[in-house]
């Protein structure tokens, strides 16, 4: 399996006294996979956060959907059976947040803005999912290709995708490409 994150950290600057503030983020799966967990993860403003896949017919299917958010609840969520996404399946999140003096669990009274960050009174979008690449062989690093490239077309100056990339492409015998990219990799640090 591939720990595959999906995230919107960049877009976290919750204004103060904000009741619905959302981040999303969106994958599109380039090989058929099996979910086997999901592991969402918020701090004290997060209020609804959801993920579904829109596979390629136009049916949508629930990953998870949590209504109330309690940070106490971080944690990896198992499927009792892997769920079945074929190729060309959307992966989104959805996040939203609450940043009101209504919240119990804002930290901050009164409310302030609030940032992206690993303190608690920071907030965080994130959304690992445990995802087996489907198909004979091992498929991972064509997994984690597309991965790296969708972080890039978010983050172009993003050194850590751009290393990685780089490595997964030579790992995948494409050293053309992998050149250039470490090199705008070292160029970036």
């Amino acid at each position: 399996p591939l720990l595959v994150q999906l995230e919107d950290d960049d877009a976290l600057r919750i204004p103060a006294g904000a009741r619905d503030f959302g981040i999303a983020d969106d994958f599109k799966l380039p090989m058929d996979v099996q979910v086997l967990a999901v592991y969402p993860h918020a701090h004290y403003l997060g209020k609804l956060l959801e993920a579904d896949a829109q596979l390629p017919g136009g049916e949508r299917k629930w990953l998870i959907r949590i209504p109330n958010w309690d940070p106490n609840w971080q944690a990896v969520y198992y499927y009792r059976q892997p769920l079945v996404l074929p190729k060309d399946s959307v992966i989104s999140m959805r996040y939203r947040y609450d940043n009101s003096a209504d919240n119990a669990r804002n930290p901050n009274q009164p409310p302030k803005e609030v940032d992206a960050g690993n303190q608690s009174t920071d907030e965080m979008g994130h959304l690992w999912l445990e995802l087996l690449p489907a198909g004979t062989g091992d498929r991972r690093l064509e997994l984690q290709e597309a991965v790296m490239r969708h972080r890039l077309e978010k983050h172009p100056d993003d050194f850590s995708a751009r290393f990685n990339l780089g490595a997964v492409l030579l790992a995948r015998m494409n050293a053309q490409e992998a050149v250039g990219m470490l090199e705008t990799a070292l160029r970036l640090d």
